[in-house]
């Protein structure tokens, strides 16, 4: 059994159009109805962890009303885009040719408060049309959209969308399913992946009294984790095989890896306990850059850690001490030789005697990692110079937005992408969205992924606080600037 919620990720992830009028993505709210025409809304859920192969037990949209409306007749039709990897559509008529499941009928819609929450009806159905295609797999976004139904003129709902409240009223996707995890287990027992084979993911378990896992020439990634457990096991890779990511564990009385001449990338961490035990790596060995370790250690523990963020304005400049203070939401844009841009949003208006008094400070973004409710990793992924506050005092919330810009420069280094959940190619120019922000990625360093290879020239980060106290965040990568 496993379960998820999901949320559009950033800006411009959901919006709504009128066929053969507009298409707009960055309202405050999403329409469902008419209101003087039929209008069709779209919200596209990043990073759905749901494996290939699941059967969804449950699944419907939670929306949050942005205002009261209680005209009469609202009727609506919930789809899914019938889309491996749902991108959103670039104007209206991109929207109206979008390929879309069998549908659900969502009618005669009672009357919305501001504030309060609605669900559609279940959409298993159409979501296991998506799960069950061939190009599915985990990670992948998943597009919702609910069209106008013949609902009467004036008569429509408004959902509030990703903008709204800073993203704490955007929609959710609830979803649980069932799913068999594909072990082999037997008296003697060989998994043979033969050339051009297609790709193993997520856990694949071995274990066995004899056991052997080749992977042959020109063979697809095998992902995830890897756990080969017998009294005699061998682990080969033989020319340009692909690459072997995350953990890879050998246990035998006698081991041996080895990796020949122009092998791809082995990343992270890499185990071997044996009596007997060799690494060699031949011609073209790999670089080992600072950090490295503990980028190891990150993956390594990758199930059970908690990303926490925290907001540090210094203090020394201005005779005071820093400051932690709590936030809602943050973003930054950081260039390949331009000034690096920081903007956070402080909810409320009760610290601003605080930045007040250090108007020479620097804005920092700290990321850590806890285990077990102990901190093991905390590190500075942003620092600018404190510029600006602005306050903002409205009906319905309150709040101060600081921004800030620093110059900086970096040596190079090559990284490969982690939690990659998007890739764009535009006119041969590669964009890469991530659904984590890595610590140690800077512009001008090199940027690698299933087999491309970009030098990054801009990294835009936004991360933003969920109603139930999770963290909603994404890293966009691009080879040109951001």
């Amino acid at each position: 059994m496993g379960s998820g919620t999901y949320y559009p990720a950033v800006a411009g992830d959901d919006g709504y159009w009128v066929s053969g009028i507009a298409l707009i993505d960055n309202a405050l709210n999403l329409y469902i109805g008419n209101n003087g025409a039929g209008y069709n809304s779209f919200i596209r859920f990043a990073n759905v962890t749901i494996p290939a192969g699941a059967t969804i037990t449950s699944a419907f949209i939670r929306f949050t009303s942005y205002s009261s409306k209680s005209g009469v007749t609202v009727n609506a039709a919930c789809y899914f885009n019938d889309a491996d990897d749902a991108s959103v559509p670039a104007d209206q008529d991109a929207a109206d040719a979008l390929a879309l499941t069998t549908g659900v009928a969502w009618n005669a819609l009672g009357a919305w408060t501001d504030g309060s929450t609605y669900d559609t009806p279940s959409l298993v159905s159409d979501l296991q049309e998506v799960i069950d295609r061939g190009g599915w797999a985990t990670g992948q976004a998943i597009m919702a959209l609910a069209k106008d139904n013949s609902s009467t003129a004036s008569a429509y709902r408004l959902p509030s969308a990703i903008e709204q409240a800073s993203g704490n009223e955007k929609a959710e996707l609830h979803v649980e399913w069932t799913w068999v995890d594909p072990n082999v287990a037997a008296t003697t027992a060989t998994l043979t992946i033969t050339p051009n084979a297609a790709t193993v993911y997520v856990d694949l378990t071995v274990s066995p009294s004899v056991v052997a896992l080749t992977i042959t020439a020109n063979a697809a990634a095998v992902t995830w984790g890897k756990v080969v457990s017998a009294a005699t096991a061998t682990l080969t890779i033989t020319p340009n095989a692909a690459t072997i990511s995350y953990d890879l564990d050998i246990t035998a009385a006698t081991a041996a890896k080895t990796i020949t001449a122009n092998a791809a990338t082995i990343s992270w961490d890499l185990d071997i306990t044996a009596t007997t035990a060799t690494l060699t790596i031949a011609a073209y060995d790999a670089a080992i850059w600072d950090g490295a370790e503990w980028t190891a250690w990150i993956t390594a523990n990758a199930k059970k850690l908690t990303k926490l963020y925290y907001f540090v304005l210094t203090g020394s400049a201005d005779s005071e001490t820093d400051a932690t203070i709590p936030i809602s939401s943050w973003q930054t844009r950081r260039k390949d030789g331009d000034p690096t841009y920081l903007s956070v949003v402080i909810p409320g208006t009760s610290y601003e005697a605080t930045v007040a008094a250090r108007t020479n400070g620097d804005m920092q973004i700290n990321m850590a990692y806890v285990v077990d409710g102990v901190e093991q990793k905390r590190e500075t992924i942003v620092e600018v110079d404190y510029e600006e506050m602005r306050v903002d005092e409205g009906g319905k919330s309150q709040s101060i937005t600081l921004t800030g810009h620093r110059t900086e420069s970096f040596t190079p280094k090559t990284i490969a992408l982690q939690d990659v959940v998007y890739k764009r190619d535009d006119d041969g120019d590669l964009a890469f969205r991530c659904a984590t922000p890595d610590l140690f990625l800077n512009p001008g360093d090199t940027a690698t992924y299933d087999g491309d290879e970009i030098t990054v020239k801009g990294i835009v980060i936004i991360v933003s606080a969920n109603n139930d106290g999770s963290v909603q965040s994404s890293m966009e990568v691009e080879e040109v600037d951001a």
